[in-house]
């Protein structure tokens, strides 16, 4: 996920990147988000990009990315 993991409240659009032991997957993911966004800008190519994590199992997913190590 592009977010750190906030605790029961649900994520927003201004939480900052994920937790620092994977900060590195969050913030490649908003790297690829800018290029297709760029590409998107200067070729004129419609974009949506969706968020999506967690979205199956129970309890919204695994949850190896909630430990702390």
């Amino acid at each position: 996920s592009v977010y750190g993991y906030q605790g029961q409240r649900p994520l927003r659009e201004s939480d900052g990147p994920g937790v620092p032991l994977r900060a590195n997957y969050s913030f490649s993911k908003i790297a690829a988000e800018a290029v297709c966004t760029w590409i998107a800008q200067r070729f004129a190519v419609p974009l949506t990009i969706i968020r999506i994590c967690s979205t199956y199992g129970p309890e919204g997913g695994a949850p190896a990315d909630r430990l702390e190590m």
